[in-house]
């Protein structure tokens, strides 16, 4: 956050909560006793919703909230009216909420795993209440969101009914989230309208049902949930939207919302259809992969076959999800990249392999990862959670390949390997705001500008071609845009012309690519790996040997954890330390992005130093008058 926020005591993202304070998508396994999910969220003091799925059995949706009460559950997929016979969760509270033991199927079976979606009430993005009809038709009710409504879900909890869902798209339709029919449109609904059939839009303030048993049949007891539609907001305060979009006749279609989604919930709104969920905690991955879908409607197990909805930069396609020649309504939330991390240690991690899963920990779900045996000649891979179980290799110019072993779906690091070496390490990232992004994209061949969600100005990049055998081409601020250099090489930085980075300097939206085949072939998939600099978290600079000791100041208080750097005025290598394996005065051992050889332990490369790190006389990395390059993390 930056020093005039921090006094202002305002959030990054102004008037606006962060995402992250507002929703979750937490996953778990079950383990059949009283389980605590810490998901950040402040349920006890603010309350919202908790829905709930079984991934790996066919178990119902099990949704929570806290207006009708905690011992109270509704099931998506059915009609059934609130079920009070087990309290499936056993407390809200200040970061999430208490799961009951007793080995209840549906939220928390040994071993069952499961994916919960929260969402806390607040005003503009989403909020539940509660209320009993009186069966007057064209009843206002007061609802509290404080703006525009996108999608509205009623359900009768005294009596069996279906679940009615009016979505800003298709005002005078009304679809049901517990089927799979087609909507119900036109005038004469009797459900979200007055007397005389005509259908009335929720306002700011207060929503509109008839006398339909289905939303206000007099003394039956409701309960509605209400999502924002944030599209009339700053672009930087935008946390949710609901919209629509039409296939074409091969079914595909595109949505640009500005900003890269971590839930999309949507269907078919002219034509049967689930109800589909999908978010990037369980898979939603770039083009050209599946997305991990679970159904609101039904009882499914989760789905990760040939789930053709991939998200970009700014939004999400649909590659064939839904039908040919379909209206698709859609509500979507905003990853959390709106806050700056207040400590590197909850963005950053080193671990070692480890005997359970996953194999290697980390305090934060991982977004990015580099992994190798330090021990034997092993190139170090990296992956992506965008990406699945595809990985590239740093010191070749190889194609991604398949590693099945590269899973992402947990909530304290990533892969699922379960095998102990203590010589084999990860590098962890997240994306957090100012310090990293992942961004993938299909090149153009021609001059292409690519948004990235950063929310700062890059200031290393290391951009590949997914699919062909293509270089590593690196970006760094003290080198400059007319410049490169090559990842897997120890080559000195390159001159390039307008073919590689338009010699145009990234911008804290965009960054920019030209025609090469490295960075931009046309129809390929590229990645491309954003790195910035935060205060006290990390930083990108340069330096110059000088022969003697030379202190490094990137405005640490508790010295590097992880130190890259690279000469870049004659061939050099890229030479990475990191505090677990030692960064100590004498020896450090040290690894090359460049090359498979193993670790090296006996070289002083770098010496610890609070504020960064220094670089001691006689170090490789400190020739009088070489020019360095360096990323180093706290």
């Amino acid at each position: 956050m930056t020093i005039e926020k921090k006094l202002l005591g305002t959030s990054p993202s102004g008037g606006a909560a962060n995402v992250a304070e507002v929703f979750s998508t937490f996953l778990y396994k079950g383990t059949g006793g009283a389980l605590t999910v810490n998901n950040g969220i402040d349920l006890a003091g603010e309350g919202g919703l908790t829905w709930i799925k079984s991934r790996s059995n066919a178990y119902d949706n099990v949704l929570i909230n806290s207006e009708s009460g905690i011992t109270k559950s509704l099931f998506s997929n059915d009609t059934g009216a609130e079920d009070t016979n087990a309290p499936y969760i056993t407390s809200y509270n200040s970061n999430g909420f208490t799961l009951a033991g007793g080995g209840w199927y549906g939220t928390n079976e040994t071993n069952f795993t499961y994916a919960s979606w929260t969402f806390r009430k607040k005003e503009k993005f989403f909020t539940c209440l509660t209320y009993t009809g009186n069966g007057v038709a064209g009843r206002e009710i007061p609802h509290g969101l404080a703006g525009p409504v996108g999608m509205l879900v009623v359900k009768c909890t005294s009596n069996a009914q279906s679940w009615p869902v009016w979505q800003k798209s298709i005002p005078t339709c009304v679809t049901y989230l517990n089927t799979t029919s087609g909507s119900a449109c036109g005038t004469g609904n009797g459900v979200f309208g007055n007397a005389a059939y005509t259908n009335i839009n929720p306002t700011d303030s207060v929503f509109t049902v008839g006398a339909d048993n289905e939303v206000n049949g007099s003394s039956r007891t409701y309960v509605a949930y209400l999502f924002a539609d944030n599209s009339s907001e700053l672009a930087d305060n935008q946390m949710i939207k609901c919209g629509s979009y039409n296939t074409s006749g091969s079914g595909t279609g595109s949505v640009d919302l500005g900003w890269q989604p971590q839930l999309i919930m949507m269907r078919r709104s002219d034509g049967g259809s689930g109800m589909f969920m999908y978010d990037t905690m369980r898979g939603l991955e770039v083009a050209g992969r599946t997305s991990a879908r679970l159904y609101a409607n039904n009882n499914s197990v989760e789905y990760a076959g040939t789930a053709n909805i991939n998200i970009t930069a700014t939004g999400f396609n649909d590659a064939g999800n839904v039908a040919n020649n379909a209206n698709v309504v859609y509500m979507a939330i905003r990853a959390p990249m709106m806050k700056e991390p207040e400590a590197a240690t909850n963005v950053f991690a080193v671990a070692a392999a480890d005997s359970t899963i996953p194999q290697h920990n980390s305090s934060f779900p991982v977004d990015m990862a580099m992994k190798r045996n330090v021990s034997v000649s092993d190139g170090v891979s990296i992956g992506a959670r965008v990406l699945g179980d595809k990985r590239m290799i740093t010191a070749t110019t190889a194609a991604e390949t398949t590693n099945a072993n590269n899973t992402w779906d947990f909530m304290d690091g990533w892969s699922k390997q379960a095998s102990a070496n203590s010589a084999v390490y990860s590098w962890m990232w997240k994306r957090a705001k100012g310090f990293f992004d992942v961004v993938a994209y299909t090149g153009t061949g021609a001059n292409h500008t690519v948004s990235h969600n950063l929310g700062a100005v890059p200031e290393m990049m290391w951009i590949k071609n997914r699919l062909r055998t293509r270089s590593w081409m690196v970006y760094h601020k003290d080198t400059g845009a007319s410049k490169y250099l090559k990842l897997e090489v120890n080559a000195a930085v390159i001159t390039a012309g307008t073919t590689v980075f338009q010699q145009l300097t990234p911008t804290d939206t965009n960054f920019y690519v030209g025609s090469t085949g490295n960075t931009n072939r046309y129809g390929d998939g590229m990645i491309a790996y954003l790195f910035g600099s935060l205060d006290g978290i990390s930083k990108c600079g340069s330096y110059t040997g000088t022969g003697n000791n030379i202190n490094v100041d990137c405005g640490f208080s508790a010295g590097a954890r992880l130190i890259l750097i690279k000469r870049t005025d004659s061939g050099h290598n890229w030479y990475l330390y990191d505090s677990v394996r030692g960064i100590v005065a004498g020896g450090d051992p040290y690894l090359r992005l460049d090359d498979d050889e193993a670790q090296d332990n006996y070289n002083d490369g770098v010496d610890p130093l609070s504020s960064g790190f220094t670089v001691p006389s006689g170090s490789i990395l400190n020739v009088s008058s070489g020019n360095y390059i360096f990323y180093a993390i706290a």
